[in-house]
């Protein structure tokens, strides 16, 4: 069909899969039809286009869709200049010569000159893509030189030399599976895959005692491959310790290169021989008959380690030049020339090895590269665009199983999303135990605040050892959090992202209190990147201002003592992430320490007669300094008891604060009850519906629920200090209560001039910001 409205050339995707033609997935568009709807496509596919008297044959880059009205539909792109359509006889004029224009040249050599890729065609037949930086005369030529590379020899599988590929089974018995049986269509595409396997020597009929049945596996272009079912083999088989590399750390070794190159094994697997003993164990049966395997097949337990242990050897020599990830090897340079260099070194120790390559999965000479999901230039490490725009195009799940599909593609790319936990952490809760999947209007949120959050992602930067570091902290109820920054050498002020690093907390670290899951945001933040981090000293950033102190001096839990055991012999400093700016109000009665540390100090208190009786009376009394404006007192008009006195004198202290367009106060009181129920009950009170333990409706329900909405709009530091100990602003919250409550005042020991609060504050451990 021929539509000079469409913009591109379309083909169907069941079309493109009977030419046998390669999607490359990694082109992705939407389409808009001709109803103005629009579709995402399904990759590109490259085909000669041939026109009936015409003799020429024209190479056209067709979009791949799920639907069209036709299985081919040629659009304006590829019509305009070549062809003339005549609608009233439906007839299409090609032109049998190029069209004579004064132009034409400029525009080519404008063309070739904007062109960023040329396909370079070798000796053997296949195409490689090429860079338009690389000098294509020499690149040619190297190619030329190793033209074995790209092809096997005599058809047959090449094998590494020297290496073999071990199945250690002990005195394991042999098993037997059952045959599968295959529809028509994949048991002829069966056929045709044992066929092509038994040409090139892969695998051989057999007689063996061992039989795993098989699976055919869709690919990305439409064809199928065979698989063995190997997962009883895998579990009588030792295992192989080799470490695979980590490809965070292995992503990093690119720093500064600026040309990089792509090379893909040729059925990397294949490229280890198997112990001839070992052979017989990987049979697989089929409907079409029993074969083992002579070269390493995917799916076999220690197969990736093994062939990680082959690849390292083989490229030993190259190993500045080159990274190697199983089958995947990333060359990086400084510069053009050099980069020409490094092939010709990789290319030599691959072709020493028999290592063949897959010419059309190969890049030379790119600024940038996609491997292991990661897009890689000059400037630093991005998100593959295709896993993006793939998560985007992502419906809401509607079972488990989709969430934890939804929940493992997020979580790879997690490292690029600040606090990627607290953004899931309304999905994760869908996978508690003995939680019924039910989709509701917070998850709905969740699921788009992740579409928001990937449509901001920022490139990290490529980790420099000699940069310094900072560590920032984060922690809130239910997650920690931690990002890497380092400052650039010559402009210390110049901050990039290495990394982000996130999870849940358990049902027992929920209850931690604030400070310990700050020190266990450490502890998680530095045992994640502790391999970024050097000897030399490094920062670590906390919104904590308490946090700082409690570490340096020591004064800390037992427990917040075992969480720092296992990092103290790091070297870092501990600093306040942000500094507390200076407040003021129109009647001046916002008042901020000139130390960071420190913020405005309000004293509260409450006192009862007759406390646990019938005729009880309770007041209270909230001290803010000396003749100070918000200094107040008063009674309690009904269920009056010392604790409820000591939590309306909390929630008085909070409203005054609020009204007075106070952002952050601190609340001292002698009420180890009152900061006990706020920083650590509250939040186990709010998931067991405010009963306690036996079931019971928790004390002062009413008070504790009108504490906890006042917590949403104040920054509440909460001091416990010993009552009647000579602290003057105790004493004198005190002393409101007690003349609200008109009784004789106790002997007071107060202390002539005001507390010196900074060294207070170093004593105690109550000191606990509740607001997230």
């Amino acid at each position: 069909m021929v539509d000079n409205g469409a913009t591109n050339c379309y083909i169907r995707i069941d079309a493109a899969i009977e030419l046998k033609l390669l999607i490359d997935p990694l082109d992705i568009s939407q389409v808009i039809a001709f109803n103005r709807t629009t579709t995402p496509s399904l990759g590109t596919v490259r085909a000669d286009l041939i026109i009936k008297g015409d003799s020429k044959n024209y190479s056209v880059e067709f979009v791949v869709v799920k639907d069209a009205p036709r299985k081919v539909v040629i659009g304006k792109n590829f019509l305009r200049g070549k062809a003339v359509l005549d609608y009233v006889n439906k007839e299409m004029t090609f032109h049998s010569a190029e069209i004579s224009n004064p132009h034409q040249n400029d525009s080519k050599k404008e063309r070739a000159n904007s062109r960023k890729e040329v396909q370079l065609k070798l000796i053997c037949g296949e195409a490689m893509e090429c860079g338009a930086m690389a000098d294509i005369e020499k690149v040619r030529d190297l190619l030329d030189k190793y033209d074995d590379l790209f092809k096997m020899s005599n058809g047959k599988q090449k094998y590494i030399p020297g290496v073999e590929f071990c199945i250690e089974t002990g005195e394991a018995k042999p098993f037997k599976q059952k045959v599968r049986q295959l529809s028509p269509d994949d048991k002829k595409a069966l056929e045709n895959i044992i066929n092509d396997l038994i040409q090139r020597d892969v695998i051989r009929l057999s007689n063996s005692e061992w039989a795993s049945a098989v699976v055919l596996v869709n690919k990305q272009d439409g064809s199928k491959r065979l698989c063995g079912d190997f997962r009883e083999l895998n579990k009588l088989t030792r295992r192989d310790c080799y470490p695979l590399p980590n490809i965070e750390l292995l992503l990093h070794r690119l720093q500064g290169k600026m040309v990089f190159s792509k090379l893909d094994c040729q059925d990397g697997f294949n490229h280890l021989k198997i112990r001839e003993c070992d052979q017989p164990k990987t049979a697989i049966i089929t409907p079409i008959g029993l074969f083992e395997y002579k070269a390493m097949p995917f799916g076999l337990k220690n197969a990736p380690s093994q062939f990680q242990r082959a690849m390292d050897n083989a490229l030993k020599d190259v190993k500045k030049e080159a990274i190697v990830f199983i089958d995947d090897i990333i060359i990086a340079s400084l510069s053009v020339e050099e980069h020409l260099i490094d092939l010709n070194k990789v290319f030599h120790c691959l072709k020493s090895s028999n290592v063949t390559l897959k010419a059309k999965k190969c890049k030379l000479f790119q600024d940038s590269v996609e491997i292991l999901g990661h897009r890689i230039t000059k400037d630093g490490i991005e998100a593959q665009p295709i896993k993006i725009q793939r998560i985007l195009q992502q419906n809401k799940p509607q079972n488990l199983q989709e969430l934890q599909s939804y929940l493992g593609a997020i979580n790879y790319i997690s490292k690029f999303i600040p606090n990627s936990a607290s953004l899931i952490s309304p999905l994760r809760s869908l996978l508690k135990r003995k939680t019924k999947f039910k989709w509701e209007s917070k998850h709905d949120e969740a699921f788009d605040n992740i579409k928001k959050a990937l449509g901001h992602l920022k490139p990290l930067a490529f980790l420099d050892n000699e940069a310094p570091k900072i560590v920032e902290l984060e922690s809130d109820a239910y997650t920690i959090a931690a990002t890497l920054f380092q400052c650039d050498k010559n402009d210390i002020k110049k901050i990039s992202i290495v990394d982000h690093k996130s999870r849940s907390l358990t049902a027992s670290e929920e209850r931690y209190c604030e400070l310990e899951k700050e020190a266990l945001a450490l502890k998680f933040a530095l045992s994640k990147f502790r391999p970024y981090l050097s000897s030399s000293e490094f920062i670590v950033k906390t919104g904590k201002p308490h946090f700082k102190t409690s570490v340096e001096k020591r004064e800390i839990s037992p427990r917040m003592t075992r969480i720092m055991l296992d990092i103290q012999d790091l070297n870092f400093k501990i600093e306040l992430a942000k500094k507390i700016s200076a407040f003021s109000t129109q009647n001046d009665i916002k008042k901020i320490s000139k130390d960071l540390d420190l913020i405005q100090n309000v004293y509260i208190d409450g006192a009862c007669r007759n406390n646990g009786k019938e005729n009880a009376i309770a007041s209270y009394g909230c001290y803010w300094g000396e003749n100070h404006p918000l200094n107040t007192n008063g009674i309690l008009e009904q269920n009056a008891s010392n604790q409820r006195a000591e939590l309306v004198a909390a929630i008085k202290a909070m409203e005054q604060a609020i009204s007075s367009g106070l952002e952050s106060v601190r609340i001292i009181t002698d009420s180890n009850y009152l900061v006990k129920s706020i920083t650590e009950w509250l939040p186990l009170w709010q998931k067991t519906n405010w009963v306690n333990s036996k079931g019971k409706v928790i004390a002062n329900k009413d008070l504790h629920q009108e504490l906890l909405k006042l917590t949403s709009k104040l920054n509440v530091i909460w001091k416990h200090v010993n009552g009647h100990a000579g602290v003057k602003g105790n004493e004198e919250a005190h002393a409101l209560a007690a003349k609200a409550l008109d009784t004789n005042m106790i002997s007071l020991c107060c202390v002539t001039e005001q507390i010196d609060f900074k060294t207070e504050q170093e004593k105690d451990s109550y000191l606990i910001n509740i607001k997230k």
